[in-house]
């Protein structure tokens, strides 16, 4: 299963919801998982989104 996780958080690798998904990855060696910093990157997101969709929709399929 390909999992994309787009971490809100603006501790980026320090959120604590991101050392729940390593938690994951760790029960689920089979499972691929892909994390984007959004929080970190969102006036990226804001300026440019429908590039980020575009972006986003080949990560998911």
């Amino acid at each position: 299963m390909k999992c994309l996780i787009l971490n809100g958080s603006p501790k980026g690798k320090y959120s604590i919801t991101l050392q729940t998904i390593k938690l994951l990855q760790l029960k689920n060696p089979t499972h691929e998982f892909e994390v984007l910093h959004v929080g970190q990157q969102i006036r990226k997101f804001e300026k440019d989104f429908p590039r980020q969709k575009k972006q986003l929709r080949k990560r998911i399929f």
